[in-house]
């Protein structure tokens, strides 16, 4: 892993600071390399901590549908900088729900003055949708860009909360300042997989 910027830096939106003024880079592990682990280790990279991020798959045959983000959020990937027209952003202007026999418009949402009312001064943000693969590949570019290193294969069962530990199924082990757990849908709602600051937790039921 390349070392985080240094404090100050053009490319840090901010950094911790400890009670004496001194600054703090975590070591951060994210569970899950789909969009919102992506965005969180972009967001941390930037503020100037080490990232490390370990996914089960190997991405061997990517899917998806499409992904609408609204103006705040292309605002956040603004200032990171990312190219939404590379990963080929189409702009929503509107919405219509109909009546699926008759083809009445039930409801209709006009999107085409949103740029000006959601964008800040000089800058106008759009309601865009994006293929889910093209964004996902637009912010791995940016983790790669940022020198976050991504471990494939390496699925991770158990979360020790009160240790900042992650056990992986292949019997290996990290420990990290802070943990992000962002493996999606495939986790389980029950209180038995939530992290516990008492007791270790597996991830899944």
């Amino acid at each position: 892993m390349s070392p985080a910027p240094a404090v100050g830096s053009a490319n840090r939106d901010a950094h911790s600071v400890g009670t004496n003024g001194t600054t703090t880079v975590l070591s951060c592990g994210i569970i899950g390399v789909g969009i919102a682990g992506l965005a969180a280790a972009i967001a941390l990279r930037r503020a100037g901590h080490n990232v490390e991020i370990f996914e089960k798959s190997t991405f061997k045959n990517e899917i998806g549908a499409a992904v609408t983000l609204t103006p705040n959020a292309m605002r956040v990937l603004h200032r990171w900088g990312f190219d939404a027209v590379r990963a080929g952003t189409t702009e929503k202007e509107q919405y219509r729900r109909l009546d699926a026999e008759t083809l009445q418009v039930l409801a209709h949402y006009d999107f085409s003055n949103v740029r000006e009312k959601f964008g800040t001064p000089g800058r106008e943000h759009a309601f865009a949708a994006f293929h889910r693969v093209d964004l996902h590949e637009g912010l791995r570019a940016m983790v790669r860009e940022l020198g976050v290193e991504v471990q494939l294969g390496r699925e991770a069962v158990r979360v020790d909360c009160g240790e900042g530990v992650v056990r992986f199924r292949d019997g290996g082990e990290a420990k990290k300042d802070l943990l992000v757990v962002a493996d999606g849908i495939k986790v389980s709602d029950s209180p038995s997989s939530h992290c516990d600051t008492q007791v270790e937790t597996p991830l899944h039921q």
